[in-house]
């Protein structure tokens, strides 16, 4: 403490001292180590500290991401359900969807998404058909708003009628919403139940009758089939098992109700791929899982959403309801 207040006397010591001794020296190289190797070891554990802290809160926004993009689209996974064949795990359609009467046997479905043993493999897909997320308004059309007066089809937007029907006359024109666009998937589908056989439909699934096509360029009138994979869209008349080509076709042999309002629904839609790619973390093998968003141009906007994976479970517990679950084994660090 007096040296800290008489450093002109501490000062006029050390100049007129001749040196430090030997033993001096030996100490204070000493107390240097002593305190050199605390303050390393500090350092080393505070870093390692450091390190697996921010490895948790990695994982943790790397969970919550996954999560949230996931229980997003399956929200939004309702043009799935009945207008897609995906073979599951037991061999029965994933997306079956009884939505006019109570499923009475099979009625469970799973799809298990595994993290392939080699390297840079990839596991097999599953898709999605899912309601533009940026576009939820849809458009009840009349089948015969797409023909002219000599009932020649014309478009299902003809005269720009659907993006006229979502016109509002208080919004000015960069505000307005637009369902025919450059670039959109378009997805048409008559809200009744179609089967092949009728006879027992607790035990046969019906499909949804539906349409889709992308809108390829500016101004143009027809779509441009979209099938997301070889016969993974149902794009055929189950009745007669004959598919449909064009609007025109899809339009023409709607099934017919009677009592029942002969309408097509048309909305916007987005095509979703997930699947696990395999990599080494230390001496295992696991999984990032890729969200793919398919383009008009046939390849897939892809993104890593996770990682850690071993396998990513999808289930229904019952497909009499529109509800998809999701469970994931992922390896914490």
């Amino acid at each position: 403490m007096n040296l800290l207040f008489q450093g002109n006397r501490m000062f006029k010591f050390i100049k007129k001292s001749n040196g430090f001794s030997l033993v001096e020296l030996l100490v204070a190289s000493g107390l240097a180590g002593v305190v050199l190797l605390s303050a390393t070891s500090f350092f080393s554990r505070y870093k390692r500290d450091n390190k697996k802290v921010t490895e948790e809160i990695l994982e943790t926004i790397n969970l919550t991401q996954f999560e949230q993009v996931l229980s997003k689209d399956l929200s939004l996974a309702k043009f799935s359900l009945g207008s897609l064949e995906l073979m599951d795990d037991n061999d029965r359609n994933f997306f079956d969807f009884y939505f006019d009467v109570t499923c009475e046997e099979n009625c469970q479905r799973e799809f298990v998404l595994k993290t392939p043993s080699g390297v840079g493999s990839f596991s097999r897909p599953i898709y999605f058909l899912i309601q533009d997320p940026f576009f939820s308004k849809e458009v009840i059309l009349n089948p015969s708003e797409a023909y002219n007066s000599s009932t020649e089809f014309q478009s299902l937007n003809f005269n720009n009628n659907l993006n006229n029907k979502l016109y509002q006359p208080s919004l000015p024109d960069e505000q307005q919403d637009i369902i025919w666009r450059k670039g959109a998937l378009i997805y048409a589908y008559a809200n009744l139940p179609v089967r092949k056989d009728s006879s027992e439909p607790g035990k046969n699934a019906p499909t949804k009758y539906n349409y889709l096509g992308w809108v390829k360029s500016k101004g143009a009138s027809k779509l441009e089939k979209e099938d997301i994979e070889p016969d993974l869209f149902i794009n055929w008349d189950v009745r007669s098992m004959n598919y449909y080509n064009s609007e025109d076709d899809f339009l023409r042999n709607i099934p017919f109700v009677y009592g029942l309002a002969n309408s097509v629904y048309v909305a916007r839609a987005r095509i979703i791929r997930y699947r696990l790619k395999a990599y080494k973390d230390n001496d295992q093998v696991l999984g990032r899982l890729y969200r793919g968003v398919k383009r008009s141009d046939g390849t897939y906007r892809e993104f890593v959403i996770g990682d850690g994976f071993k396998e990513l479970s999808f289930s229904r517990k019952d497909v009499s309801l529109p509800f998809i679950n999701v469970r994931f084994d992922v390896v914490e660090n």
